[in-house]
C-alpha cells in the first residue's frame, strides 16, 4: 500500500507535488491544532478564569480583613467609654445632672428637662431626654458645643430655636430652644 503511494507520488508534477505537500501539511496543521493545541488552550482559558475568580476572592477576604482589624482598632479606642450596665433610672439620672451641669456652665436657663425613650442596639443603649431652654445665641452655640464634646458620648439629635419675642439682653436677642439630647452607654461585654 506504502509503495503503491509512492508510485503515484513520482508520478506527479513538481507542482502537484507541491500542492500535495502543501495540503498535507496544512491538514496535519489543522489536525494537530484540533487534537493537541485546542484542548491545551480551552484548558488554559478555564484555568485563567478560575485564578481570576480566586484572586476576587482573596480581594473581598483581604477588604473584610482589614474592616475587622479597623473594627477592632475602634473597639480599643472606644473600650474607654464602656461602662458596666447600671439599670436605666441611673443612667437617664446621670444624662439629666450631666444636662443641667453644662446648662449651667455655659449660662443657659433650663425651664424644663424631660426624660425620654431608651434604645438597646447590640454592645449599645441610647437614652434621650427633652428639654426647653433660653439664653442668648452665643451662650446657646456654647452650651451646643459643650453637649456635643462631652465625654459621656451625648449627642443632639434635633433642636428648634426661635427668638423669644421682644426679649433683648445687651443688645443680643434672647432665644427659646427646644432641643433632644442622647447619651449612647457602650456596654462591657459580659
Amino acid at each position: 500500500m506504502l509503495k503503491k503511494l509512492l508510485d503515484i507520488f513520482l508520478k506527479l508534477s513538481p507542482r502537484e507535488k507541491g500542492v500535495l505537500i502543501g495540503t498535507v501539511f496544512a491538514l496535519s496543521i489543522l489536525f494537530l491544532d484540533r487534537l493537541v493545541a485546542g484542548p491545551a488552550l480551552h484548558k488554559l482559558r478555564v484555568l485563567d478564569q478560575q485564578i481570576t475568580q480566586e484572586e476576587n476572592a482573596i480581594r473581598k477576604s483581604l477588604v473584610t480583613l482589614l474592616r475587622k482589624n479597623q473594627i477592632t482598632v475602634e473597639q480599643q479606642t472606644f473600650s474607654g467609654f464602656a461602662v458596666e450596665a447600671k439599670n436605666p433610672e441611673e443612667e437617664m439620672t446621670s444624662l439629666l445632672k450631666e444636662i443641667e451641669g453644662l446648662a449651667e456652665r455655659s449660662s443657659v436657663n433650663l425651664l424644663y428637662v424631660k426624660p425620654g425613650n431608651t434604645e438597646e442596639k447590640g454592645k449599645t443603649k441610647k437614652y434621650s431626654a427633652t428639654l426647653e431652654c433660653e439664653a442668648q445665641m452665643p451662650k446657646l452655640t456654647v452650651f451646643f458645643y459643650q453637649i456635643e464634646s462631652s465625654k459621656e458620648l451625648l449627642q443632639i439629635e434635633k433642636y428648634m430655636i426661635q427668638p423669644k419675642s421682644g426679649e433683648r439682653e445687651k443688645g443680643l436677642t434672647v432665644a427659646r430652644c427646644l432641643v433632644t439630647v442622647s447619651k449612647t452607654v457602650l456596654l462591657k461585654p459580659q
